[in-house]
């Protein structure tokens, strides 16, 4: 992945070789190509969900892929608007951090009180980083959860 960035620059020429065009930030050419790329990648995704589903390796390596080039062109679209996803990236990302404990007692209160509220039931997974032990709440189906008292990152400052 050390080559992210380079791909994500050529996806982008790719898109100008294509004459895929630059519309005007917010017009209705601009939200037409907007949702077009919001439907190509949701049919991208869906393509890998459906190889995962079966175990298609080739046609799930395929889905992702595809799904990293349209979000790729979604991504400058936005940014080309005046959006500021980069900042919005690392807000989220300290965001998550949120829903990651240092200590199996926040987790396990963290855990209690979701179970509480939703009366639904979680589990605690532990990952190590750097090896040290860190703590998740996760729904049955493997998902990180958030907390109770969880506060969703405010995305209004990266918005035009």
């Amino acid at each position: 992945m050390k080559n992210l960035y380079n791909h994500y620059k050529a996806i982008l020429a790719w898109n100008q070789k294509c004459n895929v065009r630059d519309e005007i930030a917010f017009s209705t050419d601009w939200w037409r190509a907007i949702t077009l790329q919001t439907n190509l990648l949701v049919e991208e995704a869906e393509e890998a969900k459906e190889a995962a589903i079966f175990g298609d390796k080739v046609e799930l390596l395929d889905g992702v892929v595809d799904t990293f080039v349209i979000l790729s062109k979604l991504m400058d679209m936005l940014e080309k608007a005046g959006y500021d996803v980069e900042g919005a990236i690392e807000a989220i990302l300290a965001n998550n951090d949120k829903k990651v404990y240092s200590s199996f007692y926040e987790a396990v209160e963290a855990k209690e009180k979701l179970e509480e509220k939703t009366d639904e039931n979680y589990w605690i997974d532990t990952g190590t980083f750097n090896g040290l032990p860190f703590y998740s709440v996760k729904r049955m189906d493997g998902k990180v959860a958030k907390a109770v008292d969880f506060v969703p990152v405010d995305l209004e400052d990266y918005v035009p």
